[in-house]
């Protein structure tokens, strides 16, 4: 494992630390990627392909200063610790998107923590970010046209859907429920 423990925060708001990913994280994202009501929206990651898949994400931090950082809940008891909930930040496009000169902001949650207002909290502070310390200035953002939970955040946080941007997804089959995209820049 080549990931390492980092004690300073990245990115922090009120209920929210968005840090550098740690190997102890990785059997929650392996937990998160298997709940049904999250593969609705997205294909489902295999247990054994998280290590992976969290060896990537750090590494794109580590290659640009910024990236898709672990994202935990800070507890509002102190005796309390604070919670991995999920993932939420900036990536590079795939070189088949039509639109993968921009950087997206994504976020994946536990479904415990949805309906919190923690997404749109997380997606604010990363997009100020972007544009202050990244000079970061096309940001898109993107999801299965019927995921209106994650819709409504890329319109709070400022996101316009682009409705003649809207795309099949080239990683997946034409035939897939989640193949149909909308985009929102």
């Amino acid at each position: 494992m080549s990931l390492v423990e980092f004690s300073k925060p990245f990115i922090r708001t009120e209920r929210l630390l968005l840090r550098a990913w740690q190997p102890k994280d990785i059997p929650q994202i392996a937990r998160l990627h298997q709940n049904p009501h999250m593969t609705q929206f997205l294909p489902p990651l295999a247990p054994c392909q998280a290590e992976g898949f969290v060896e990537r994400l750090q590494q794109h931090i580590d290659n640009h200063g910024w990236g898709v950082w672990a994202l935990e809940y800070l507890a509002t008891d102190p005796a309390s610790p604070s919670q991995l909930i999920g993932f939420l930040g900036l990536n590079s496009l795939d070189a088949r998107l039509p639109f993968s000169g921009s950087a997206e902001i994504l976020w994946r949650l536990d479904p415990a923590f949805w309906s919190q207002g923690l997404a749109t909290e997380g997606a604010q502070a990363v997009l100020k970010h972007a544009r202050q310390q990244c000079q970061l200035t096309d940001v898109v953002s993107f999801t299965v046209k019927d995921n209106w939970a994650s819709r409504r955040v890329m319109t709070k946080i400022g996101l316009h859907h682009q409705q003649d941007a809207d795309f099949d997804h080239p990683a997946l089959s034409k035939d897939s429920p989640l193949c149909r995209h909308v985009l929102y820049r």
